[in-house]
């Protein structure tokens, strides 16, 4: 049986997976050669959607998810927003929204890192370098929150 589809979403910066969203809300994330990966049947109270790479972001009113193109799930409660960024001696990281707005990093646990930037990312997924801007100050960072290199203060 072919199900009918609200639309179809490939994305450009990880050319990876394609997402199928069913009519039904369902989402299939598929391999390019079209082979599934994941389904993710709709929840009441549960929006999914697609942030990247072949990761869904599930938001309710207590939290939010993330599944892996792989089938891994990671739930955190509290935060409004949340994207994959690296994973490092298989230990998955997080860029998080907060409550304030502000960005944070979290590890698989929710455990909050860093917190206080204005964005973070990942160069690469494999490193735990990180780019991040602070007080509209650009710099590198570690995991732990270590400045590598921090852009100077100007008058």
């Amino acid at each position: 049986m072919i199900m009918p589809v609200q639309y179809v979403q490939y994305d450009d910066y990880n050319d990876q997976y394609v997402i199928v969203c069913l009519a039904d809300g369902a989402l299939d994330i598929l391999t390019q050669d079209g082979q599934l990966v994941s389904h993710v049947e709709p929840e009441e109270g549960v929006d999914s959607f697609s942030v990247g790479g072949g990761w869904v972001m599930m938001r309710s009113e207590t939290g939010v998810g993330l599944l892996a193109p792989d089938g891994r799930e990671y739930q955190f409660e509290g935060l409004m927003n949340i994207w994959p960024l690296c994973e490092v001696d298989g230990q998955q990281y997080f860029s998080a929204q907060q409550s304030d707005y502000t960005m944070g990093v979290v590890d698989d646990q929710g455990n909050l890192l860093i917190k206080g930037l204005s964005s973070v990312y990942a160069p690469s997924s494999e490193t735990g370098l990180l780019v991040v801007m602070e007080d509209e100050r650009v710099g590198l960072m570690d995991l732990q929150g270590n400045w590598l290199w921090r852009e100077p203060e100007w008058a």
